[in-house]
């Protein structure tokens, strides 16, 4: 018996859903949610591993969830970079930097987040070689 992933069900979730299948276009959903009422943003787990990025975006009145489009084929992220933002919540994802961990800065982690609040990460995989 698997356990029930939970975070904040806000309302604004159901507001508007965007899909998306690489790194821009989620950096983009992001930013336009945020700016707008809040939604959901459905990433295919199929397609290539993303970047999570989301630097001065989101209130309380726009709150943004980033779920698998497919619950069954979780979505690889080789870092998330969440910075001064708020209301960010980040679930179902397998977050792992791979290889791509020894191209960055050393000051950098696979999930950075900074100056942020209300961000909720729940039912994520987070794997390193460290």
């Amino acid at each position: 018996m698997s356990a029930e992933t939970t975070y904040t069900q806000y309302a604004a979730f159901e507001n508007t859903t965007i899909e998306v299948s690489d790194s821009d276009a989620l950096k983009a959903a992001i930013q336009t949610l945020s700016q707008g009422s809040g939604g959901t943003i459905l990433v295919d787990g199929t397609a290539d591993p993303y970047l999570i990025e989301a630097v001065n975006l989101g209130s309380d009145g726009a709150p943004v969830l980033i779920k698998p489009l497919n619950d069954d084929i979780p979505p690889q992220v080789l870092q998330v970079d969440i910075i001064e933002s708020s209301y960010i919540t980040v679930t179902g994802m397998d977050i792992e930097s791979g290889v791509y961990g020894d191209t960055r800065e050393d000051f950098k982690y696979d999930v950075n987040i900074l100056a942020s609040n209300n961000i909720e990460f729940t039912g994520n995989t987070l794997e390193s070689d460290a």
